[in-house]
């Protein structure tokens, strides 16, 4: 009787002690209602895109306007916007069209709302969905590089929508 008691007791502890061990990550905390409500719903996944004809590339186009191409997101989301894919696609014919391997960084942007954690998170998403949409019309992965910087680069301040969708975006610089 009394080696019974020892193991039931010794099992209650072990079993106390295997709940106790395992905790959850902390969830993303967005301030507003509506984007707590897209927070607990899952991103949806990027939708296919017919394969459209290739960009035209204006002659004086070169790797130098890089910079000036910018992609929007919209809130809370990291999926490429169809009115954006041209800018990808004219990117990525430039990207081919040079005699030597042209090496990119894109970089992923955030509006303020949402934590830091959050968002260096959906930067880095977006940052990656750029990448997979340039790997996608011929460009090597190689050739592409990603980081976040979430919400720590405002390209505008302000608080408000004008100012929070030029802030969602990713951009491209020449290594």
């Amino acid at each position: 009787m009394a080696i019974t008691l020892r193991r039931v007791a010794l099992c209650s502890v072990a079993i106390a002690a295997a709940a106790c061990s395992k905790k959850k990550a902390p969830e993303p905390s967005l301030p507003d209602t509506k984007a707590a409500a897209a927070a607990a719903a899952p991103a949806p996944a990027p939708a296919p895109v017919a394969t459209p004809a290739p960009a035209v590339i204006p002659a004086a186009l070169d790797t130098a306007d890089f910079a000036s191409e910018t992609i929007y997101f919209d809130f809370d989301s990291y999926s490429v916007k169809a009115g954006e894919l041209e800018k990808v696609r004219k990117l990525a014919a430039v990207m081919k069209a040079s005699g030597s391997p042209v090496k990119i960084q894109i970089e992923g942007h955030c509006d303020e709302r949402g934590s830091n954690e959050y968002n260096l998170a959906l930067g880095e998403k977006r940052a990656r969905a750029i990448q997979d949409a340039l790997v996608a019309e011929g460009v090597a992965a190689s050739n592409v590089t990603t980081i976040s910087y979430g919400e720590e680069r405002p390209a505008v301040e302000g608080q408000d929508e004008s100012a929070f969708s030029k802030n969602r975006r990713g951009e491209f610089k020449k290594l």
